[in-house]
């Protein structure tokens, strides 16, 4: 395990072959609000909390790095959490070109919007609008309420294993639900939250 300032002010954690049990699961980042790792050839996003800049450029950086691997063919999951807040105009303007920069070296995008209700389709026309507003349409991108069904469509897309993809995101889950017991351990006890290792 090592320890990288993967975007300004932020120290993230990042994971190469956390154990045998995972194998083929990279964690790339983890921090309050979001976790970033790399499946095979998939980019895997998961958000619990609102997009600023600096999760914004945690999240660039994973994205670079798996189309960089897998040029023309990486995938992007993108599982939002019911607790997500959407990002503001700045930030879907800075996410549509990204995409649009990023675009020719992508096979998929699958979002995974968890919870229903007004909310969860809030999330969706937020997203949609990023889609709308990007100049690149080489690559699909859909929808879906659950991990399991939207990593069903990507290994349709790229052959990225579903039940590897599904598993992996459920590891990168339990990592983040790690590290916000800690810190809370941590605030209630009385000491200062700090990066760690997992």
């Amino acid at each position: 395990m090592s320890k990288q300032h993967f975007a300004s002010g932020v120290l993230a954690v990042s994971v190469g072959r956390p154990s045998i049990a995972n194998d083929g699961v990279q964690i790339l980042s983890l921090v309050e609000g979001l976790a970033t790792a790399q499946v095979g050839s998939c980019c895997v996003l998961l958000w619990r909390g609102g997009v600023t800049h600096s999760r914004f450029q945690l999240q660039k950086e994973a994205m670079e790095h798996t189309t960089s691997q897998y040029p023309g063919d990486a995938s992007i999951l993108c599982v939002i959490e019911p607790a997500s807040e959407p990002p503001d105009q700045e930030l879907r303007q800075a996410a549509s070109k990204l995409l649009t920069e990023l675009g020719p070296q992508i096979r998929c995008l699958a979002f995974a919007v968890e919870g229903s209700g007004f909310r969860a389709a809030m999330i969706r026309g937020v997203l949609s609008s990023v889609e709308l507003l990007k100049r690149d349409k080489s690559h699909p991108t859909r929808y879906f309420g659950h991990v399991a069904h939207a990593a069903t469509w990507i290994e349709s897309q790229n052959g990225t294993p579903a039940r590897a993809l599904t598993s992996g995101t459920g590891y990168v889950r339990e990592r983040m639900n790690t590290l916000y017991q800690t810190r809370q351990s941590m605030r209630a006890s009385g000491e200062r939250p700090s990066v760690k290792s997992f």
